[in-house]
């Protein structure tokens, strides 16, 4: 935190060993920042999992494909308590390390994530009544509404009125 010229009042110390120092520093301060910004993560991801509760996230888990109760241990143990946290994580290499699963792993895990992820995106955005899929006849195509027979309708009825 020290300006150059209050370093090189130090006996000993120049300005290029003061320009070092001052590097030296900010590096670990970088350091012990970014130690402090992934244990408040963990902080966030553990809550998040406990207001879910583990059960409820194992589960989630669980219907991801290539997940089962040995890779949501090792996710667990490396710090990845959320489908989020996965799909949040940018470096394969540090998913693939820290769990112990490997990067090959890694990298499908997360893709399988984000594949879960998306469709439970696009489920919860499609309504709940669809369309029923429509069945190709026998020359193969898909018959529109105006192909379609529609029931005859009642034919005027003749009689005298009155």
């Amino acid at each position: 935190m020290s300006d150059i010229e209050v370093l090189c009042d130090v006996p000993g110390v120049g300005d290029k060993m003061a320009e070092k120092m001052q590097r030296s520093a900010a590096k670990v301060v970088a350091e012990e920042e970014e130690e402090l910004r992934n244990e408040a993560a963990t902080r966030k991801a553990q809550a998040e999992a406990s207001e879910l509760g583990l059960d409820g996230e194992r589960a989630l888990f669980m219907q991801v494909r290539g997940i089962g109760e040995r890779t949501i241990d090792q996710l667990a143990e490396g710090g990845y308590f959320t489908l989020m946290q996965i799909q949040q994580e940018e470096n394969i290499v540090k998913l693939g390390e820290v769990t112990g699963i490997g990067i090959k792993k890694a990298r499908q895990i997360k893709q399988a994530v984000n594949q879960y992820l998306e469709e439970q995106a696009r489920l919860a955005l499609m309504p709940q009544e669809t369309k029923p899929a429509e069945v190709p006849d026998e020359a193969g195509q898909i018959p529109s509404d105006q192909d379609t027979p529609s029931e005859p309708s009642p034919e005027p009825e003749s009689g005298q009125e009155g």
